[in-house]
């Protein structure tokens, strides 16, 4: 598995760990995206389970951390958020104007036969909504965002911490 892949895993598992998504959830946006991960989920049931007996996922996302000094293992939106992030740690902005400005970018959206529509961001690991319809789909895919950025500056303020950065 790629660098890349591996870091976008280890960032949904502490989504997972930090409580911002339930494991159902990311196990159904690893189905949506299987093609993206070529991961099965037993596959990831395991490198889930190996993660947390080993207390690997805070040394992941520090891993990740560290790997972002390589421009080639980022990808353009950790750029933008960790400008975005710049930005709050000065009190440029706060984190809803994160949000409402991430909130511009379109999420992709599949049918579900269960849940009616499911609405996930594949450039943001784990970030998923579900709506019964679309505009049910809409404001969940709002609050999954915000969710999702709330958590993920608090990563990225425990990397600068723990990474020196």
């Amino acid at each position: 598995m790629g660098t890349e892949k591996e870091n976008e895993l280890s960032y949904l598992c502490g989504m997972i760990q930090s409580g911002k998504i339930p494991y159902k959830d990311a196990v159904h946006y690893l189905d949506l995206m299987k093609e993206e991960y070529e991961l099965e989920e037993k596959q990831f049931d395991g490198l889930y389970a190996e993660w947390i007996r080993n207390g690997d996922i805070g040394r992941e996302l520090n891993r990740i951390g560290k790997q972002g000094k390589d421009p080639d293992s980022r990808k353009p939106y950790d750029y933008v958020l960790d400008g975005l992030y710049e930005m709050v740690e000065y009190g440029e902005i706060d984190l809803e104007m994160v949000t409402e400005n991430l909130w511009e970018d379109p999420y992709e959206v599949r049918k579900d036969p269960v849940k009616g529509y499911t609405g996930f961001y594949p450039e943001f690991p784990g970030c998923i909504g579900y709506g019964e319809n679309q505009e049910m789909l809409r404001m969940n895919m709002k609050k999954a965002l915000r969710n999702w950025i709330y958590a993920a500056y608090a990563q990225w303020t425990e990397r600068r911490i723990i990474g020196g950065k």
